[in-house]
C-alpha cells in the first residue's frame, strides 16, 4: 500500500517537523487527517495524536507537543480535507481550539454508506473490502499488545510504534478510499452526498449545544426506582424464591401452574417481555415492573447524570444510522425513551428559553400515498376528516364509523405495520386481531386501494430486474439515495426503505435549509421525524413561525404537514 518513496512517521524533533512540512507543501489530490484520544466523550477527554497523511505517506504528530503546528496546518492548509467519521475527530479539533474550514471536508464513511449501504462502513471494513484484506492487522496487533501492557486509550504511550503507526497509516487508508470511492460519489450520488456532508458540520454544532438535563430530577427518579427495583427484588425472593429474570423465575412461574412454551436459543424456557406479558400473575407482573424500574434508573436517569457536563448532555447523532439513512440517537439514549412523560421531562429549557418540538404528522403515509398514487388514499386525505377514520369507511363500506371506533384502530396499526414492512402475522398481532381476521382485513384493504399493491409489485419487479444486471437489488429516493436487499426475495423490504428513505432526506433536507436560515442555532436535537428547539424568548414567536414554514415545503401530493408544541420540559411538546 506504501511504496519506496512512502511510509509512516512520527514527529519528534524539529528536523521532523520541518520535513513534515516539506512534505505538505507537494501537490496531492487530498489530504487525510485522523486523531487519535482517551475515549469517545470529547468534551472532556484528551486529544493525544493527530495524523496527517495521503495514499503513500502518513504523520503521526503528538498534540501536547506539537498542538501550535497542527492548528497552523489545519488552519492555513487551502485543499480538500477528508476524515473517515469526520464528525467524530471534528469535535476534538474544534474542542482543542483548531479552526477546521469544514466546507473542504470530506468523510469516507460517509461515501462507502452510499456506495454500499449493507456493508460495513468501519474504516478497517471498508479498507479490507476495497485495498487490501491485510489492512485490519496493525489493529489486531495493537490491541494484543493493549491486553498484554495493560494499557488503555488514555495511557498508552504516543511514542509506541504500534499506536503512533497505526495512527498514521489509517490517514494513508483514508486518502486511498477517497481517490477510489470519490469519483463514483461524485457522478452518481453528488446532491445526497452533498446533503449529508452538510448535515454532519450541522449535527455537529448540534452535539456540542446539547440538551439541558434537570440533574435534581434525574437524581430524584434514579433514586426512587433503584429503590423500588430492590425492594420488589426482596418481595420475589422471599414470596416465590426467585429473581426477576433467569432460570430461577422461570422454575417459579411453573411452580405456579403457568405453562411456558417459548425457549431461548440454549434450551431454556423464555422469560422475555413478550412472555411476562401475557401472563395475568403477580409474579409475571412484578418482574416485569422490576426490570422496567432499573433500565429507568440506570440506563436513563443514570445516564443523564453519567455523561452531564455542567447541566447539558451531548447525545451523539449518527446521521446514518440506519441502512435506509435515517439518523439514530446515542449517549444518551434520545431514540427509543419509554412512552410518557417521565423520561422526557429530565430534558429542560435553558434559563429564559423556551423548548419547541415539531413534528411531521403522518409522513409515512403521506409518502405511501404520493409515491403510489392511490385515488382512494388520496380522498381519505383530502375527505376533510381524519385519515384513518375515511380509509376505515371506505374499506368496510361503512360512513358511519367514527374516530372512536375500533375499525379505526385497526385500519391505523395495519397501516403503520404495512408501512413499516411488516407481514400478514406481523401487522394482525400489532392491531390486535386474530391472523385469520388480519387475512380478510388485508384482501378488503388492497381491493379498496388497489394503487398499495400495485406500487410494491412494481417497486419490488424493478429491484430484481437490476439484481439480474448485477449487484444487490435495490431503489433509490428522489434525493438519489441507493438503498438496498441482499437477496431477490426480500424485495419487499424495499417498499419500507424507500417510504423511510425518503423520509430520511426530508428532514436531512429541512435540516440544510434551516441551517441556511441560520434557524440551527436552536436546534438541539433531531429525533425520527421530530426537531426539538431551545429558543429563547423573545425570539421564540418569530422562530416558530420560520421553522413551521421551512417544514412545509416540498410539491408531494399530499402536502406535508407538521404539529407543533411549546414547554419548559420536553414531556411537555406532544400538547
Amino acid at each position: 500500500m506504501i511504496d519506496d518513496d512512502g511510509g509512516v512517521f512520527l514527529i519528534e524533533s524539529w528536523d521532523e517537523a520541518a520535513e513534515f512540512k516539506r512534505w505538505l507543501g507537494e501537490r496531492r489530490p487530498v489530504l487525510a487527517c485522523d486523531t487519535e484520544t482517551s475515549g469517545f466523550d470529547w468534551w472532556r477527554g484528551d486529544l493525544r495524536l493527530v495524523q496527517f497523511g495521503d495514499a503513500r505517506t502518513g504523520w503521526s504528530i503528538p498534540w501536547d507537543e506539537w498542538r501550535g503546528m497542527i492548528k497552523e496546518v489545519l488552519r492555513d492548509y487551502e485543499g480538500d480535507l477528508v476524515f473517515h467519521n469526520a464528525k467524530f475527530d471534528l469535535h476534538w479539533l474544534m474542542q482543542n481550539g483548531c479552526e477546521v474550514p469544514t466546507r473542504f471536508v470530506h468523510d469516507t464513511a460517509v461515501q462507502s454508506k452510499l456506495l454500499n449501504p449493507l456493508a460495513r462502513a468501519d474504516l478497517k471494513g471498508v479498507a479490507q473490502r476495497r485495498i487490501d484484506p491485510r489492512s485490519g492487522a496493525g489493529q489486531s496487533e495493537l490491541k494484543k499488545a493493549m491486553t498484554r501492557a495493560k494499557w488503555d486509550w488514555g495511557n498508552l504511550p504516543v511514542d509506541f510504534v504500534g499506536y503512533w503507526a497505526y495512527g498514521a497509516l489509517d490517514t494513508v487508508l483514508t486518502a486511498h478510499l477517497h481517490e477510489d470511492m470519490y469519483p463514483e460519489v461524485s457522478s452518481g450520488y453528488r446532491y445526497v452526498y452533498d446533503l449529508e456532508m452538510a448535515n454532519i458540520d450541522i449535527l455537529r454544532r448540534v452535539e456540542e449545544r446539547g440538551m439541558r438535563v434537570d440533574l435534581d430530577y434525574c437524581a430524584d427518579q434514579q433514586e426512587k426506582f433503584g429503590e423500588y427495583a430492590e425492594e420488589a427484588k426482596a418481595w420475589l425472593k422471599t414470596t416465590y424464591d426467585c429473581a426477576a429474570t433467569g432460570k430461577s423465575l422461570a422454575t417459579a412461574l411453573q411452580r405456579e401452574g403457568i405453562v411456558l412454551t417459548k425457549q431461548t436459543d440454549t434450551g431454556g424456557w423464555s422469560t422475555d417481555k413478550e412472555v411476562l406479558e401475557a401472563i395475568d400473575h403477580p409474579l409475571a407482573v412484578t418482574a416485569l415492573k422490576v426490570r422496567s424500574a432499573q433500565k429507568l434508573a440506570k440506563s436513563y436517569f443514570g445516564k443523564y447524570l453519567e455523561l452531564a457536563d455542567g447541566d447539558i448532555v451531548h447525545p451523539g447523532i449518527n446521521p446514518m444510522g440506519a441502512k435506509t439513512g435515517r439518523m439514530s440517537i446515542s449517549d444518551p439514549s434520545m431514540q427509543n425513551l419509554p412512552r410518557g412523560r417521565r423520561v422526557r421531562d429530565a430534558i429542560i429549557a435553558r434559563e429564559g428559553h423556551t423548548l419547541f418540538g415539531i413534528d411531521y404528522e403522518q409522513i409515512e403515509m403521506r409518502l405511501m400515498t404520493h409515491l403510489c398514487q392511490d385515488p382512494g388514499l388520496i380522498a381519505a386525505f383530502e375527505s376533510g376528516i381524519d385519515f384513518f377514520m375515511s380509509m376505515a369507511q371506505q374499506i368496510y363500506r361503512d360512513p358511519d364509523i367514527t374516530k372512536d371506533d375500533p375499525r379505526r384502530q385497526v385500519t391505523k396499526s395495519t397501516m403503520y405495520a404495512k408501512a413499516f414492512g411488516a407481514g400478514v402475522r406481523k401487522f394482525s398481532q400489532t392491531a390486535g386481531i386474530s391472523e385469520a381476521e388480519g387475512k380478510v382485513f388485508n384482501t378488503m384493504l388492497e381491493s379498496t386501494f388497489p394503487g398499495m399493491p400495485q406500487f410494491a409489485k412494481r417497486i419490488q419487479r424493478e429491484a430484481v430486474a437490476r439484481k439480474v444486471g448485477g449487484g444487490n437489488p435495490y431503489v433509490k429516493t428522489q434525493f438519489g439515495r441507493r438503498l438496498e436487499v441482499e437477496y431477490a426475495d426480500q424485495a419487499y423490504k424495499l417498499v419500507n426503505a424507500l417510504i423511510q428513505g425518503t423520509a430520511a432526506d426530508i428532514l436531512k433536507n429541512v435540516i440544510w435549509e434551516l441551517d441556511q436560515a441560520g434557524l440551527t442555532q436552536y436546534l438541539v436535537l433531531p429525533v425520527h421525524d421530530e426537531l426539538i428547539f431551545d429558543i429563547p424568548n423573545w425570539e421564540l414567536d418569530e422562530v416558530v413561525h420560520e421553522v413551521s414554514e421551512v417544514m412545509h415545503r416540498g410539491e408531494y401530493t399530499i402536502p406535508l404537514a407538521v404539529d407543533g408544541h411549546t414547554g419548559q420540559r420536553w414531556g411537555e411538546l406532544k400538547g
